[in-house]
């Protein structure tokens, strides 16, 4: 009997503590004191542990005892069962490492287990001497949730979650939450039944509007963002449990006086077992942070939904034109009169194919919408107010449009009611008109002074019955503006320039009622 006392090296670490439910028993086993001997003599006052291999010097069989199940690299867990304990061997025949077990029952070695196989057995090259009576028993477990504080899981991927925008019309929109990468550091848990537990770092989320195209063209546009920390914990009953102490949802442009549109207070969600789809307590404690994250992820952006600051305000307008947005604080989105993009409006994108523009989260008070004629033609406008709780419902006008020429609609959003009320702005248009009347005639198309300044005038005097509204007058007024048009159509005034002035004073007076 030649061997290596098993006291003489302890190189994987060492507890007195027993495997926890969370391991998974790979199985447990007898170690022969002489049947399950192996490996090359050495000099015991110098050893060299390579000759410890036990592929090697095996003389009674069966010989060293090959753990089934230890190949895949990670950390394994030998408790001692019964009996001294016995060396271990992790590697495989070319190369390795020698380790042995506890001396005691109860006792633990964690071995950071890379290449090969974990393999049982006393180092004895002449073992035919041992006593066979002597053996050992030794359970191994495969060690998953490592709750090493510090430990950090990088890069969690949260995906990008869309979510379809209910609709005026025909253009599909989408409230979009961008791909989002987060680290994880594990800590201490703070509760008695918890056993691992992780927080992230503060994330921000982009959130956006997709505009999907006829021809399935995708525009993104940032409108807000959203900042939180989250923490996950594992319980010994295998639910998860996510926890933020809450988060604003803030503008992508910051605005005085504007700090969020809406903040969430402290959210909490639980997982099981059967929505993960495995139990979390038979596999590695990142693995469960990986799974679990982007289904929370997906569960509150659903959540999102019901928040009080989810609504949109959709201006929709198919037709000949571009059109600009004003909201109650003066600040505009959509194109300009000089063709420049403007995206003011806290939480607004503008869409040029449509024309389209969306306000996410709009304040109480007055927008106007300024029509903006791109050719001679027609318009449809649309507005309303949009969510993802209530039946969708908007306001739609019609009317003739003019290269050069703007009409004007007032739109009054009251958020405690919940209503939007959009009606045509009669006093902006008629202004706007009397302006653009005076453009024809500086650019030729109307060729008398007289009859330019007399078109004026009425446009002039139909402005003093709009505040207080007098819709008899103000249709006087128009209709004799409508007759004079008429008669010097291909006179003194341009036949196309005649009509299109005439299409807009008919729409005028229809849109005084009857």
């Amino acid at each position: 009997m030649k061997k290596l006392t098993l006291s003489f090296l302890v190189l994987a670490t060492l507890h007195v503590e027993f495997a926890k439910a969370q391991d998974t028993l790979i199985g447990t086993f007898t170690v022969n004191y002489r049947y399950n001997a192996a490996g090359q003599a050495v000099d015991q006052s110098n050893p060299d542990y390579t000759k410890a291999n036990p592929c090697f010097g095996n003389t009674i069989p069966p010989g060293p005892i090959f753990v089934p199940n230890t190949t895949a690299p990670g950390q394994y867990k030998l408790v001692v069962v019964s009996g001294a304990g016995c060396a271990v061997w992790d590697g495989d025949c070319s190369s390795g490492t020698f380790f042995v077990t506890g001396h005691n029952p109860g006792e633990e070695v964690t071995i950071n287990h890379t290449f090969g196989q974990i393999v049982l057995y006393y180092w004895d090259w002449i073992a035919g001497d041992n006593d066979p009576s002597i053996q050992t028993t030794v359970s191994v477990y495969q060690v998953h949730n490592l709750c090493q504080p510090g430990t950090v899981f990088q890069n969690v991927l949260l995906p990008e979650v869309v979510l379809d925008i209910p609709i005026l019309k025909v253009i599909p929109l989408k409230l979009r939450f961008a791909p989002l990468g987060l680290n994880f550091t594990v800590q201490s848990p703070s509760e008695a039944a918890a056993l691992c537990e992780a927080q992230s770092n503060v994330g921000t989320l982009t959130m956006g509007i997709r505009r999907i195209g006829a021809g399935g063209q995708v525009q993104d546009k940032v409108i807000g963002y959203s900042t939180a920390q989250a923490t996950l914990t594992l319980f010994n009953d295998g639910r998860v449990r996510w926890h933020t102490p809450g988060f604003d949802v803030v503008p992508a442009i910051p605005v005085p006086g504007i700090n969020a549109f809406c903040s969430v207070d402290e959210l909490t969600e639980w997982l099981t077992p059967g929505e993960l789809g495995f139990s979390p307590l038979t596999v590695p404690f990142e693995q469960t942070v990986r799974a679990a994250e982007p289904i929370l992820h997906l569960r509150l952006s659903e959540r999102m939904k019901s928040l009080s600051c989810v609504h949109f305000l959709v201006i929709e307008d198919p037709g000949a034109t571009e059109f600009l947005v004003s909201d109650p604080g003066g600040r505009q989105t959509g194109m300009t009169s000089t063709g420049d993009i403007a995206e003011e409006i806290p939480g607004s994108a503008y869409f040029s194919t449509g024309p389209l523009v969306i306000v996410f989260a709009p304040a109480e008070g007055r927008y106007e919408t300024e029509i903006l004629g791109k050719a001679t033609g027609t318009y449809t406008l649309a507005v309303g107010m949009v969510d993802f709780l209530n039946p969708t419902s908007s306001q739609n006008f019609s009317g003739p449009i003019a290269a050069g020429f703007s009409e004007f609609y007032s739109t009054r959003v009251d958020l405690q009611a919940g209503e939007v009320a959009t009606e045509l702005s009669f006093g902006h248009t008629i202004e706007y008109f009397r302006a653009y009347v005076t453009g024809l005639f500086e650019g030729g198309k109307i060729r008398n002074r007289g009859v330019a300044n007399s078109l004026s005038r009425k446009l002039a005097n139909a402005q003093k019955h709009i505040s207080p509204m007098d819709a008899s007058a103000v249709r006087s007024v128009m209709n004799a503006f409508l007759n004079e048009v008429k008669a010097q159509r291909g006179k003194h005034i341009d036949a196309a320039v005649a009509d299109n002035l005439s299409a807009t004073a008919e729409f005028l007076i229809d849109s005084l009622g009857p």
